[in-house]
């Protein structure tokens, strides 16, 4: 694999440099999780691989913290990482390695080398990687997709596009020139970020369009990491593209458009008149996307492929949730919500998702869910709930042994963001047991920093105190031991803290 690596061209010279220099911070992304891409693919008709076992292939795959995650959280997959950086795949061998995790395996490989020589995967994911990279490059990522993805298998690439990245376009151009003399990567994060506050503050007139893009950018950089400004920003290639150049390029491979791995809203969740503008401008899905991305500004996309013959289906709204798992996001503001009157409820989520609903049945859903969190319910055991919960006072509206109405509202609930649909029920402790034992990826990285990965794929920021304890949990200690061990913590926070880290999937059953 790596003895016929084609010859290097000046462009994957300098990405190389740019990430043995400045390695990209290799945080676990949901997008990327097969059982992500799974639920997209089935909500769309197509009946893909089992994720317990699935065969997973990341192109670009960093350190390899987004791979690992997965062997530790779902052990019966296959995983296998590529990455063009030797720095990267180094870092990614040696944690795979501490960890004991033979079911993953990492290459350092030029792209262009490997189209037909890998092998059939049932997920393929490439995340933020095509639009930095050559148009060689970029046709090598597709072509490996074509030749890799097992028949009702599923791909997801990540790209910057059109319309919104014209103006994110225009400040990295701005950003490059500033720095354009200055020759370590780490110095010119430092300055671009430097730059670009100044840009915010003094841009001209105050309130314009150009003040109010700068300062939205300024605002994004502020809280980003240094490999995220080098690699977005400052690397040689940033190649934007449209959605529908995108799915073209992908045609031409034999790959169709799926949709994309987080949920879209339908016509009918669009605000005002938006969906009917829609409707008048295309009947296409593909063409009303497009026409979504210019009246949204949306700058990135993950887009979902499959083969061309793979066969999507027409399902009913029932026949589509009855096979998923259920999980909460939002929580409902009041203590006491009342699920059985016809009285409005307000429910938010963490990310910062809002609704409030006076239907008993949206109410019920919601209420019963976050009563299960964090663990999920099936279709079948969500609608029990809401029996249980409405007995006696159901709505004229439904009737109490008509599934379908469920069916729908929790479809709509998903591509709202109050909910999440999966295919897959992750195992970990909701409680913390006698001898509490986290994630062992986890316990690795409290070691040298803040953030950790918990088993759902979620990065999760611990303080000092939080750190120290997760890392003494190996599943050999009980209270008694670890108090020991903690002289700082009491016996009341230490459970607490036990508490939050069970609520986080971070300790294993």
């Amino acid at each position: 694999m790596l003895n016929n690596a084609p010859t290097p061209s000046p462009d994957t010279d300098a990405l190389r440099k740019s990430y043995d220099e400045l390695p990209y911070d290799n945080l676990p992304r949901y997008t990327t999780h097969p059982d992500c891409l799974a639920t997209a693919a089935r909500l769309r008709g197509l009946e893909v691989p089992s994720v317990a076992t699935a065969r997973v292939l990341e192109l670009g795959c960093s350190t390899g913290v987004n791979l690992i995650a997965l062997a530790v959280a779902i052990p019966g997959g296959r995983y296998t990482g590529i990455d063009l950086s030797t720095a990267h795949i180094d870092s990614a061998v040696s944690l795979a390695k501490t960890l004991g995790l033979e079911q993953v395996n990492f290459a350092a490989a030029d792209l262009r080398s490997l189209a037909g020589t890998l092998g059939e995967f049932d997920y393929i994911v490439c995340h933020g990687v095509y639009s930095h990279v050559p148009a060689d490059v970029q046709e090598a990522i597709l072509s490996i997709c074509a030749h890799s993805l097992a028949p009702n298998g599923v791909a997801c690439i990540s790209y910057n596009t059109y319309p919104g990245w014209y103006l994110r376009g225009m400040i990295r151009d701005l950003l490059r020139w500033h720095v354009r003399d200055t020759p370590e990567l780490a110095q010119q994060v430092a300055r671009a970020r430097e730059f670009m506050q100044v840009l915010a503050r003094q841009a001209q007139p105050p309130g314009g369009w150009y003040a109010g893009a700068l300062g939205d950018e300024a605002r994004i950089l502020a809280d980003s990491l240094d490999s995220y400004i080098a690699h977005e920003h400052l690397d040689p290639v940033n190649e934007p593209l449209y959605l529908i150049e995108f799915v073209a390029r992908a045609r031409q491979h034999g790959l169709e458009y799926l949709g994309e791995a987080l949920p879209e809203p339908q016509l009918c969740d669009l605000p005002g008149d938006l969906g009917a503008a829609l409707a008048g401008l295309a009947d296409d899905p593909l063409a009303q996307g497009q026409y979504l991305d210019c009246f949204l500004g949306r700058a990135f996309h993950r887009t979902l492929l499959c083969r061309a013959d793979a066969a999507p289906r027409e399902r009913t709204p029932l026949e589509t949730v009855q096979s998923l798992l259920a999980r909460a996001r939002a929580t409902p503001v009041s203590e006491q919500p009342r699920v059985r009157e016809i009285v409005v409820e307000n429910f938010r989520t963490a990310d910062g998702y809002a609704a409030s609903s006076t239907d008993p049945l949206i109410k019920a859903m919601l209420v019963a869910l976050r009563r299960r969190a964090p663990g999920m319910l099936s279709f079948a055991a969500l609608q029990n709930e809401v029996r249980e919960m409405l007995a006696g006072a159901w709505p004229a509206c439904y009737r109490e042994d008509d599934p379908v109405p469920l069916a729908e509202a929790l479809l709509r609930l998903h591509r709202g963001s109050l909910l999440s649909l999966h295919t897959l029920d992750i195992a970990f402790a909701t409680e913390a047991g006698t001898t509490p034992r986290a994630s062992p990826l986890a316990r690795e990285q409290a070691r040298t920093g803040a953030r950790v990965t918990s088993l759902r794929h979620d990065t999760i920021e611990l303080d000092a105190t939080q750190r120290e304890l997760l890392c003494l949990l190996d599943g050999t200690q009980d209270r008694r031991e670890l108090l020991a061990r903690c002289p700082w913590l009491s016996a009341e926070l230490l459970e607490k803290t036990l508490g939050h880290m069970a609520r986080h999937a971070l300790l294993k059953q």
